[in-house]
């Protein structure tokens, strides 16, 4: 098995049914379970590689992580491990091949590719924010352990992606943690009223 190959496979530990994962390929699809039909069908669509429309029933936000052998849920957080494999996979495209607009965005790749923050700039442009007064500071509070646990995991996963880094700065502000489309999901949120009124205005 070579160590550089962009697929992996992922098994459900419900069905035990395994799924092949292109991390090469634009976008991979699933077999729809039973909410998904009586759900209907997505304005969103796929191209196969002979140009054939493919209809879809939804769309998920998964990474596959080929360093890790992991494919982790960018809305949850979650992760399942994988294991790399060989196989031969049909590629999918979201861009139809007799598009007149498909050359113009094969010239900009960036455009239908996830940005991450690994990605070198091309400029020399900041941003900055200028206070007055002393440094903003919020105290340390305890979080329940759900809040906890999924605050964890978000930090966690934007470093990996390096969206974030430590820092020894004397400014901090409060984290909440509100739940998502009023479900069990947390989604972070910071406080930052008492720094803006600090901040002179851009």
């Amino acid at each position: 098995m070579q160590r550089r190959s962009r697929l992996f496979i992922i098994t459900d530990r419900v069905t035990r049914k395994s799924y092949l994962i292109d991390a090469g390929a634009d976008v991979s699809v699933v077999p729809a379970s039973f909410a998904d039909i009586k759900r209907g069908p997505s304005t969103y669509k796929l191209y196969a590689a002979n140009d054939t429309e493919i209809h879809l029933l939804g769309k998920l936000h998964l990474l596959p992580d080929l360093k890790n052998r992991r494919l982790l849920d960018g809305v949850t957080l979650l992760s399942a491990k994988g294991r790399l494999t060989n196989q031969t996979a049909n590629g999918l495209r979201i861009v139809n091949g007799s598009s007149p607009y498909r050359c113009i965005l094969a010239e900009f790749p960036e455009v239908t590719k996830p940005l991450t923050a690994s990605t070198k700039t091309r400029h020399n442009v900041v941003h900055r924010i200028i206070t007055n007064g002393n440094p903003v500071v919020a105290k340390a509070r305890r979080l329940d352990p759900p809040k906890y646990a999924a605050a964890k995991k978000e930090f966690e996963y934007m470093l990996e992606q390096g969206v974030c880094r430590p820092s020894k700065s004397q400014y901090t502000n409060r984290l909440r943690m509100v739940p998502k489309n009023a479900t069990c999901y947390w989604r972070r949120c910071g406080d930052y009223r008492q720094l803006n009124r600090t901040a002179k205005p851009d």
